[in-house]
């Protein structure tokens, strides 16, 4: 792979020197700069893919530890709202990830590298990069850093998205909104699922994750955007 990009800038800033410099670029590889040159080299995908289990098991550890008398449904909101894209999208920016992806010229002309799912999907992929290359620890240390704040101040475990949606159709009666499977696209190793929202009197609304649970997610986020941008929420 060519470097494009001052990955060891990005060394600095998070304080990790990688052994293989190649791993840290392919993180940092956008779909469309792999389309853009034929196939060669590979994109952040798959990384992202592991990044995301190793960042939700080093989470629920961390939560398993720091809160003793939480019953399991308060760990798993804290959880879901830890491992969410706007999280990772922060973290991202936290260290400048925006200035290191690497994308196709379109894509980054339209801004692109400021797009929260290309951040938190960077992020996820760097998350994986790092213990690839420095082992469990190296991810933990990185994950423990940033995310050390944001445990702290979590007095409260907070609602996620599905349930905050919920609330809000179930008030209005409207019932309980319901999803539904669009599509289950990538190799069984990286998949992508699409799905639908569904609530009464309103158009559906699509979310995408790495799982049916992420993607249901951020469907329901997506939802609460577009109900927040009408005025009614």
């Amino acid at each position: 792979m060519t470097v494009v990009t001052d990955l060891q800038g990005l060394c600095d800033k998070i304080s990790y020197q990688f052994k293989n410099v190649n791993l840290l670029e392919e993180s940092l590889t956008h779909s469309s700069h792999v389309s853009r040159d034929k196939g060669k080299g590979y994109s952040n995908e798959r990384l992202e893919f592991l990044g995301d289990r190793v960042l939700g098991l080093v989470i629920a550890t961390k939560l398993f530890k720091d809160f003793p008398k939480d019953v399991e449904g308060l760990l798993a909101r804290r959880h879901a709202h830890l491992v969410s894209r706007d999280t990772l999208a922060e973290v991202a920016l936290k260290i400048e990830l925006q200035n290191h992806v690497i994308l196709a010229r379109s894509e980054k002309s339209s801004g692109g590298q400021m797009k929260p799912s290309v951040l938190a999907n960077a992020c996820e992929a760097l998350i994986a990069a790092l213990y690839l290359d420095g082992g469990y620890e190296a991810a933990e240390s990185f994950i423990e850093f940033y995310w050390r704040e944001m445990i702290l101040n979590m007095r409260d475990a907070p609602k996620d998205d599905k349930s905050l949606l919920q609330e809000w159709a179930q008030g209005r009666g409207l019932g309980t909104p319901t999803y539904q499977l669009k599509s289950q696209e990538g190799p069984d190793h990286a998949p992508r699922f699409q799905v639908d929202v569904i609530i009464k009197g309103y158009n559906n609304v699509q979310g995408e994750g790495l799982s049916k649970r992420h993607a249901e997610q951020d469907a329901a986020r997506n939802m609460l955007n577009f109900l927040n941008s009408e005025g009614l929420l």
